[in-house]
């Protein structure tokens, strides 16, 4: 890339800035209903919330043609059957590139268990069940390990549903012809909490507070979580801005609520937010919106490093030279 292109690229941004969204809101699918059913709904959330701030949207505050419809889709969603059936199935939607590969266990992966503690440091942080170690190859995930952690409090993220059952794959096409990004869907399953030697607080809780790199659809499909939402750590952040904020970073929530089936959280990439149940279990799904990765400021991050890139190639070559001649 020369510099003339450079340029052009950086003058493009400072023009346009974001990636435009389709302009046509108008639709009868999955994303026009989550939002509250109708082109009002979308044509709102765009305009206030959309990279803003939160968004609700209780089930018991829809009118009744809203609720029916949003009924019809939420409630064929996911079952914990299906869940099962995806586990026992053992086939990895993170591996596609090799023969067909059992599920693989760790962050990133196919699924993970994870579980709040308070650690040494009066932190939370999230522990991590050693769910593959009978495994002989270490990477796979042990028949009835799944069960084991949901019953010691841990909770399920089983990463890529949209590529596992679909329902979710056509609601996830539905939300891209929205807003010409990729989405992706990730389940949570998370035990209703009893009190024990790890847990004197009475309440199971997946992850410490964070923020996530995505605009983020929570659809709770079965039972209740409490969500506190904080204001955000850091404005619209792009995925090289990875900050684990401390507690006392995170402040007051601006919002304090509890989630049931049929209910919607929306919120925007960086706000903190943590989730946890106390006498219920809960399934839950959360849409992730990769808004960050079409815009311009995000292309022009990766055309500067290329361009650095190329120049410091075009340096050593250069110096490799002069060293030569030096000889």
């Amino acid at each position: 890339m020369t510099l003339v292109d450079l340029k052009a690229v950086i003058l493009l941004c400072l023009m346009v800035g974001l990636v435009p969204r389709t302009t046509s809101h108008s639709s009868s699918g999955f994303f026009r209903s989550m939002v509250g059913g109708s082109d009002k709904a979308v044509h709102t959330y765009f305009d206030r919330y959309f990279e803003k701030e939160p968004l609700l949207i209780k089930f018991a505050d829809r009118s009744a043609d809203s609720q029916q419809e949003w009924y019809n889709f939420f409630n064929s969603f996911i079952t914990l059957q299906q869940v099962d059936a995806i586990l026992r199935r053992n086939a990895s939607a993170v591996h596609l590139d090799t023969d067909p590969s059992p599920l693989a266990y760790g962050f990133g992966q196919d699924l993970f268990m994870g579980r709040s503690m308070i650690g040494e440091d009066g932190e939370r942080w999230t522990s991590v069940p050693p769910l593959n170690r009978l495994a002989a190859d270490q990477k796979s995930v042990v028949p009835g390990a799944v069960a084991s952690g949901l019953e010691r409090g841990f909770s399920l993220i089983l990463n890529r549903l949209n590529m596992r059952h679909p329902p979710v794959t056509h609601a996830c096409h539905d939300i891209e012809s929205f807003f010409g990004v990729q989405c992706n869907a990730n389940l949570y399953v998370t035990p209703a909490a009893t009190p024990d030697a790890d847990n004197t607080q009475g309440l199971n809780q997946g992850f410490e507070i964070h923020w996530d790199e995505m605009e983020s659809f929570a659809v709770q499909v079965s039972g209740r979580k409490h969500w506190h939402v904080y204001h955000s750590m850091l404005q619209l952040p792009t995925p090289q801005q990875r900050i684990k904020p401390r507690a006392n970073e995170a402040g007051v929530p601006s919002m304090d609520l509890f989630l049931g089936a049929g209910d919607v959280l929306y919120f925007p990439r960086g706000w903190m937010h943590d989730a946890r149940t106390f006498s219920s279990d809960s399934m839950h799904v959360t849409i992730g919106i990769m808004a960050e990765r079409g815009t311009y400021a995000l292309l022009l991050h990766n055309v500067v490093e290329e361009a650095a890139a190329a120049a410091d190639t075009t340096n050593n070559k250069n110096h490799g030279h002069e060293e030569d001649r030096n000889d």
